[in-house]
C-alpha cells in the first residue's frame, strides 16, 4: 500500500469508495433511503471542485491510499482517503489541525490500511505546524469510535448536530495531540 496526495484525476475513484464506506459504514445510523440515494456522478463532481476546481488549495488537502501501480497512477487503485487541514471549528485554538474524513472502501477494512492513512495524515498536520489534531465522528459510530480510541484520540466533550442533509446526525469530537 502506498499513500500520495490526491489529484484532479482522482475525483472518481474518490467519489467510489466515499459512497462505498458510507453505504457500509452508516447502516442504521443514516436513513435507508438517503445511503441509497447516494450518487458517485454527485459526488465525483464534488471531488472534482474539491481537488482542481472552485475549492482546490483552500486551506486542506486530500491523501490517498492505494494499492499496486507502484507509484502508477494508471495501475493502482485507490482504497482509501484521508482529508486533512486546519480545524474548522469556531473554538479552535491556534495550532489545531483536523482530520475532516478518513474512509476506506470496505473490502479493505481490519487490513491496515486505516491506521497507515491515519499515521501519514497526523504525520502532515505536524509537518504543518499543528500541534493538536481534532475529528468529528457520529456519536452512534462504535466502530470508528474505537478505532479513533485505539490510536490515542479522545473525546473532549464537544457535540454537535449536522442537520445540512436533511436529517439530524449527532456528531463527538475527538482530540489528541500531534
Amino acid at each position: 500500500m502506498q499513500i500520495r496526495p490526491a489529484t484532479p484525476v482522482d475525483a472518481r475513484p474518490l467519489a467510489e469508495v466515499h459512497i462505498a464506506s458510507w453505504r457500509a459504514a452508516y447502516v442504521g445510523q443514516v436513513p435507508d433511503d438517503y445511503l441509497a440515494g447516494l450518487s458517485v456522478d454527485r459526488r465525483e463532481d464534488m471531488w472534482q471542485d474539491i481537488l482542481g476546481g472552485s475549492n482546490a488549495g483552500a486551506g486542506g488537502s486530500t491523501l490517498v491510499l492505494t494499492e499496486g501501480g507502484g507509484g502508477d497512477h494508471g495501475a493502482e487503485a485507490i482504497v482509501g482517503f484521508a482529508s486533512i487541514g486546519a480545524s474548522r471549528d469556531a473554538d479552535a485554538e491556534p495550532g489545531v489541525g483536523e482530520v475532516m474524513g478518513i474512509y476506506l472502501a470496505p473490502e479493505h477494512w481490519d487490513r491496515g490500511g486505516g491506521r497507515l492513512l491515519m499515521k501519514e495524515a497526523l504525520h502532515r498536520l505536524r509537518g504543518q505546524g499543528f500541534t493538536t489534531a481534532t475529528l468529528w465522528v457520529l456519536d452512534t459510530n462504535a466502530r470508528a469510535q474505537h478505532f479513533y480510541q485505539a490510536g490515542g484520540w479522545v473525546a473532549d466533550g464537544a457535540t454537535k448536530t449536522d442537520d445540512l442533509r436533511g436529517f439530524a446526525l449527532s456528531e463527538v469530537r475527538y482530540r489528541r495531540s500531534l
